[in-house]
């Protein structure tokens, strides 16, 4: 591929008619029914491996479980849907705490609590004396369990190999095979991400969740000028699809909901001009008020688009609650009279509910938007300003920390801290550093990341550390050699010193000053 080709997803707004946000529902319902009985045929083809390997041990002759039931759960309707293995009288001890059965000792599955197991079924841990082979009544239904088992699964919902007759079969002949193609290849690398050890095991997918229509081949999409065709949805207008896009080939193609407005992914090869190289090396601080600032004092300011939305969004919030409230019924505990829980009433409509959760599902997604549009804006401009990019290696997870809640009428500071919690998160500085390292290594430019340890403390001048240097949040000055700057432009230069010297952590003395060698030389 030519250096200058990059792959890329560009975004673009679509306007859907009534009848293809009709089909675009109908097919993110259905879909969920694909990837939770595809998911819960995977399980079950690995459960059913792993017992396999249980009866070749010879330790294991003459103990056996009971056998493993699958219940598909292809109720789309129903308020409780079960999905993956039930297990009638047999589980694997998955967790630490799980108790230690002896063979042939039962208990209840709802003794275990929330996550232990499925409530109403009964469980235990292997073993019971009995004959294993006898009780399996039928192979998996997945024909092959491999790290990525895409292929198995589109084997297994080919639609030759489902009664159009059955409720399962329906739901699967009335869908388009493409999207269909894009839940499993979602599927796939999602199992495959997870044997590999880089994400959680995936989820079933609840009632209210909705599956994005991707389509993982470009063979059935047709551009014409700023407009294309979309399996089983037909042709889209898309405003500037020519001028961003052009008519080159898009896989995946990507369609999703946001609120109640619909966006087109295309993933591709596009041109990227060559970034020129000018030898500048700085050194980045994240903040709160600013989302970073450099060492040469230059700053790109907080946009604040979440703090600028909230009182809007603690409206329609306030709304959600009214309509709740006033059309429930209290229903009060019988051991505590003054306990009650809200029931809604059955014949609620909740259409009035539903249009201002999708007004507050709109503000969230143009928050979201405006955020991830300016640091696409700010990225760029930095990775094209240096050739050496030094961050300060934040974790957001502990930064955001919040803190507990002390005794009665004492005051530890908590609401200053969750003020500051959101302050940061509404920056996404997390998202702007991702931004950064990805455009620089598609430039060819270096970035690092460096330990923040008390980089806010101490002197860039001197090297003198201490807490009173920091006056305020905006202000430094050093206790021994009277240096004044702003805070954030003071540690951004002692992260460049840091990434220069390839420090990851600054270290002192007795003293609490900075031994680092010939620092004034530097």
């Amino acid at each position: 591929m030519d250096p200058s080709i990059k792959v890329r997803k560009v975004e673009f707004k679509v306007p859907l008619d009534t009848q293809q946000r009709q089909i675009f529902e109908h097919h993110s319902q259905a879909l969920r029914f694909i990837w939770n009985t595809g998911l819960a045929c995977i399980q079950w083809r690995e459960w059913w491996e792993k017992w396999q390997q249980v009866l070749e041990s010879p330790e294991y002759q003459g103990y056996a479980p009971e056998p493993v039931e699958m219940d598909w759960g292809y109720n789309l309707i129903g308020k409780k849907k079960v999905y993956g293995l039930c297990c009638d009288r047999v589980r694997f001890r998955i967790e630490k705490e799980d108790p230690v059965l002896d063979v042939g000792e039962w208990i209840d599955g709802t003794k275990l609590g929330s996550g232990k197991s499925i409530a109403g079924y009964w469980v235990a841990y292997p073993c019971k004396p009995d004959s294993v082979r006898e009780h399996w009544t039928e192979q998996p239904r997945l024909p092959l369990l491999m790290k990525n088992p895409y292929m198995a699964l589109r084997s297994m919902f080919a639609k030759k190999n489902w009664d159009p007759d059955s409720v399962e079969g329906k739901i699967i002949h009335s869908l388009n095979t493409a999207w269909v193609a894009g839940e499993l290849k979602a599927l796939g690398d999602a199992w495959s991400s997870y044997k590999s050890g880089v994400r959680k095991r995936p989820r079933f997918k609840k009632r209210h969740d909705r599956s994005n229509l991707i389509n993982p081949s470009s063979k059935q999409t047709k551009f014409c000028k700023n407009s294309l065709t979309l399996p089983g949805m037909g042709r889209v207008t898309v405003k500037g699809l020519q001028k961003r896009w052009g008519n080159k080939p898009a896989c995946p193609i990507s369609l999703i909901k946001e609120g109640d407005e619909f966006y087109l992914q295309l993933s591709g090869g596009v041109e990227v001009p060559a970034t020129r190289s000018n030898g500048v090396t700085i050194g980045i601080d994240p903040g709160s008020v600013r989302l970073a600032t450099d060492d040469s004092g230059r700053a790109i300011d907080a946009p604040k688009f979440g703090k600028r939305a909230m009182r809007r969004a603690q409206k329609l919030q306030a709304a959600i609650n009214r309509k709740l409230r006033l059309n429930s019924d209290r229903v009060y505990d019988d051991a505590d009279p003054s306990k009650f829980y809200l029931k809604p009433r059955r014949d609620w409509k909740r259409k009035n509910l539903q249009k201002v959760r999708t007004k507050l599902q709109r503000l969230s997604a143009k928050t979201a938007r405006q955020r991830r549009a300016f640091n696409h804006f700010h990225s760029t401009r930095l990775v094209q300003s240096a050739d050496v990019i030094i961050m300060e290696g934040i974790e957001l997870k502990n930064v955001t920390r919040a803190v507990k809640k002390g005794k009665s009428g004492e005051h530890n500071k908590r609401k200053a801290k969750a003020g500051l919690n959101r302050s940061l998160l509404d920056n996404a500085i997390g998202q702007f550093y991702g931004m950064v390292e990805q455009k620089a290594k598609d430039a060819g430019k270096v970035t690092a990341r460096v330990n923040p340890f008390r980089t806010s403390m101490t002197c860039h001048q001197c090297g003198f550390s201490d807490a009173k240097n920091r006056k305020t949040q905006a202000v430094f000055h050093c206790q021994k050699c009277g240096h004044h700057d702003n805070a954030d432009r003071n540690a951004a230069a002692n992260i460049k010193r840091m990434g220069i010297l390839g420090i990851t952590k600054l270290t002192f003395d007795n003293e609490w000053n900075i031994t680092v060698p010939d620092w004034d030389k530097i």
